[in-house]
């Protein structure tokens, strides 16, 4: 069964502009909050002075009474296919896409950073794949993306993405479940498990040989995300024990 939704994005722009203000207000007030909110300040300061300034510039800021619970909504599984078509003329090119949708796995223990380990493994080997497919003569896309991604707090999924040239969305979409169905049946090569293993190695001895670079920048998105996602910030060293541990076993 597949159910189709077509949707062009100029289509939400009348809502925009003809919602009442009133409307705009209460999301501000009842989402923007001390206790849905937090402040992340990296750089090369005194800590002590900036926590006092964020203290002062903040602290006034409380808890509406009454606060609406935040809802952590659950995206249903579903029987079948469902497809949307999303057209725009401003659009200069044209992409297929396909998300294989679960909920979010933990991310905890050893043991969940290994699951992560071996699926950045399955997406290098498969993006490789579709590298060499976007390298031929006659290529059925231009280039091509294959990797676990989070769609919202509780949902992620395999995706699946190719830019292709206009009026060749089938082609390219038969090539990337072909080649998904080859890796189904056949599984990866060893050497192809022995280029990715070694790339991520290689990545992560880089990582580790740079941890004294690394910017305010590369701070904050980590303490964000864990702040609004409960990801772990082990520190590159730990990270990097885990990945030469693991690396080797992964088969």
């Amino acid at each position: 069964t597949t159910e189709i939704y077509t949707l062009s994005l100029h289509d939400a722009l009348p809502i925009l502009r003809t919602a009442p203000v009133a409307e705009f207000a209460g999301f501000y007030r009842d989402w923007y909050r001390p206790d849905l909110m937090a402040v992340i300040a990296v750089g090369d300061f005194d800590g002590e002075a900036i926590e006092r300034i964020v203290r002062q510039l903040f602290e006034p800021f409380v808890v509406p009474a009454g606060a609406r619970v935040r809802p952590t909504p659950r995206v249903p599984d579903h029987e079948g296919t469902r497809t949307s078509v999303v057209t725009d003329p401003e659009l200069t090119m044209s992409v297929v896409s396909l998300y294989a949708g679960r909920d979010v796995e933990p991310f905890l223990t050893v043991g969940d950073y290994r699951k992560r380990i071996v699926a950045s493994l399955v997406g290098t080997m498969l993006s490789a794949r579709l590298d060499e497919l976007a390298q031929e003569a006659d290529p059925p896309f231009l280039q091509a993306y294959a990797g676990v991604d989070r769609i919202v707090r509780t949902r992620e999924a395999f995706t699946l993405a190719a830019l292709v040239r206009d009026g060749e969305l089938e082609p390219g979409l038969e090539a990337l479940l072909t080649e998904v169905e080859r890796v189904r049946v056949h599984g990866f090569s060893e050497s192809e498990l022995q280029r990715a293993r070694d790339d991520l190695a290689r990545a992560m001895e880089r990582y580790y040989r740079e941890r004294d670079k690394s910017t305010s920048r590369q701070f904050a998105e980590e303490y964000i995300r864990a702040f609004l996602t409960a990801e772990p910030i082990p520190g590159i060293p730990y990270e990097y024990e885990l990945h030469m541990r693991e690396l080797p076993g992964i088969g």
